[in-house]
């Protein structure tokens, strides 16, 4: 190898490296976009197991109101023929 061709791949080294330097926070971000792109699918994941999980309390929520409902409305009909025996 020339010593022409060391010299200018050293430059283009050098030139790379400075410009690592001062786009720190550039390449930082990237390197964080990255990091999230990785974690999406395990994020959506999540994210469908909790869906899921909120559709199935609000089931209950609706399930257990229906029973309370029918037990008030059952008491009241009874309190109501007792009221009409006497």
């Amino acid at each position: 190898m020339s010593d022409l061709h060391k010299n200018k791949c050293n430059e283009l080294r050098d030139q790379l490296h400075q410009y690592v330097q001062e786009n720190d926070d550039f390449v930082q971000g990237v390197m964080s976009a990255l990091d999230a792109l990785e974690r999406e699918p395990i994020m959506l994941d999540n994210m469908e197991k909790l869906s899921q999980e909120n559709r199935r309390l609000k089931q209950e929520i609706v399930r257990l109101r229906d029973i309370l409902h029918s037990k008030d409305e059952g008491s009241m009909s009874s309190k109501l023929r007792d009221a009409l025996r006497e």
